[in-house]
């Protein structure tokens, strides 16, 4: 019994020192990293405030910015474009101020109607006239003609500047909308930042922790600034 219980002591001794010696091999444990507060926006503007990566990240927002300044509108002046042209450019506008479907129509054949589109469940027809001093009675007609020939219940003349107050007040005869595109141009500009963060939020890089951080610190600096 003697030797059994020495054995079975020493075997359990063996097992307990074979223990420990594997615990010791093994790797440290890392706890999750976490930061005070301050500690963890220091770390995050050292990253994204080197000149280098500023530097690339302003060349990246000038690209995408003209993008959206392109495909909001164009470069070219009014009074340079064609007819065509300035048709194009007003789809385009109209687009921004959420109408849908929009349709080129030619101009020659269709009573002046060089646009249908629709906002809000109204279908409407929109003739467009470069040189508003140029336009007469008859033309007013055959555009209000154009409305009912393509089943539209509005009527929008576009044209770069101010109608005469006579021409104004034939149109509004025949329920013809004269709107001034110099002054939806303006508006669209004012309404801009808003459009311009809504074109950003998909690029935004949103899984990166250090960026978030960084983002949280400029938000905090902003507004210090403006309570101050």
């Amino acid at each position: 019994m003697v030797l059994i219980s020495s054995i079975l002591l020493g075997l359990g001794i063996y097992y307990i020192q074979d223990a420990i010696r594997k615990i010791k091999k093994l790797p440290p444990l890392h706890s999750k990293r976490t930061y005070h507060k301050k500690k963890d926006q220091v770390h995050a503007v050292k990253r994204f405030q080197q000149s280098s990566r500023l530097k690339k990240a302003q060349i990246y927002i000038k690209k995408l910015h003209k993008r959206f300044i392109e495909e909001k509108t164009t470069i070219k002046p009014v009074e340079l474009m064609t007819e065509y042209e300035l048709i194009l450019y007003y789809a385009k506008l109209i687009q921004h101020m959420a109408y849908k479907d929009v349709q080129i129509i030619v101009p020659s054949e269709s009573f002046g109607v060089a646009i249908i589109a629709q906002q809000h469940g109204v279908r409407t027809a929109m003739m467009v006239c470069k040189e508003p001093e140029k336009l007469t009675p008859e033309m007013m007609n055959h555009f209000a003609t154009g409305r009912a020939y393509y089943d539209c219940e509005r009527a929008i003349l576009m044209t770069p500047t101010t109608l005469c107050p006579d021409g104004k007040q034939f149109a509004e005869e025949l329920h013809i909308t004269c709107w001034n595109m110099k002054e939806k141009e303006e508006q669209l500009t004012y309404d801009e930042s808003e459009a311009w963060q809504a074109y950003l939020d998909p690029y935004l890089i949103k899984h990166d922790q250090d960026l978030k951080q960084y983002a949280i610190y400029e938000t905090h600096r902003l507004l210090e600034t403006y309570d101050a």
